[in-house]
């Protein structure tokens, strides 16, 4: 059988169905030639209920949470968006204004590893380019991370606010959740382990494990002995990928229920 032909055209509106409680959309605005010609996307912060008919004017005119590149066949042809119109607004003007940038621990030419954080590469669809760095500190609010990003990552930054994978950019730009995000992370130290939920920008529990026991904090009790809520925003941190966790591995420090955890799996 004929494998079916992927077509997407500048203009085309994706449809992105989250988790069968809500829909988000983006649109295909530009080709990058900075970037290996990947597709740029915009996407759109409002959601919308999973009975809802998109029409394109409302959705065009609504608020750019993000751009991105991104392999637009890979998402179509794994099911993960799909096409639902297409409309010559491509927000022009505001995408003139948008700044990529990239870094990281590897520089050609360069033995060994480089300080990321001297190593941006900063660029606009404009064709201006600036090469290792420092990230400006007049445009740290507005720079999107400019490396080509799988269709797992743009589900994650739709769902929370920011990309999950460890990022060397996330060491001068603030990685913010979305105010109503959940997320769940784990920091190993020695034979500590600390488990922490934030919801937004704010932790809310936290469960310290040590060989002396087990001790919970939350906004409802936030004291414990020598022991305090973290206070510290969630972007504070530069987490790994490794830091972060599942809702269900928080819940079984934090609820204790290994046995009644095997039972719902057995």
């Amino acid at each position: 059988m004929a494998t079916k032909r992927i077509v997407t055209k500048i203009g085309n509106v994706f449809c992105v169905e989250m988790d069968g409680k809500y829909k988000c959309f983006f649109q295909y605005i530009a080709n990058d030639i900075e970037q290996l010609n990947s597709s740029v996307i915009r996407v759109f912060r409002k959601r919308y209920p999973m009975d809802y008919k998109p029409d394109m004017d409302e959705i065009v005119a609504g608020e750019v949470a993000f751009y991105a590149h991104t392999i637009l066949r890979a998402g179509i042809a794994n099911g993960i968006w799909y096409k639902v119109g297409k409309t010559s607004e491509i927000g022009q003007k505001e995408l003139e204004d948008v700044i990529f940038g990239t870094n990281g621990k590897e520089r050609y030419g360069v033995q060994g590893d480089v300080d990321p954080r001297e190593n941006w590469r900063i660029w606009d669809l404009n064709g201006h380019e600036l090469r290792h760095t420092r990230l400006p500190e007049s445009i740290k609010e507005n720079v999107e991370v400019g490396c080509v990003l799988s269709y797992l990552c743009i589900l994650d930054r739709i769902r929370y606010g920011y990309y999950a994978s460890t990022m060397w950019e996330y060491l001068d730009i603030k990685r913010i959740p979305w105010e109503d995000a959940d997320s769940f992370v784990k920091i190993e130290n020695g034979s500590e382990v600390t488990y922490l939920h934030f919801i937004g920008e704010n932790a809310v529990r936290e469960v310290i494990v040590s060989p002396n026991g087990k001790i919970k904090l939350s906004t409802r009790c936030p004291e414990e002995a020598d022991n305090h809520l973290r206070k510290a925003k969630f972007w504070e941190t530069f987490w790994m990928y490794r830091n972060f966790i599942s809702k269900h591995e928080f819940d079984r420090v934090w609820y204790n229920y290994d046995a009644l955890d095997i039972f719902i799996r057995s």
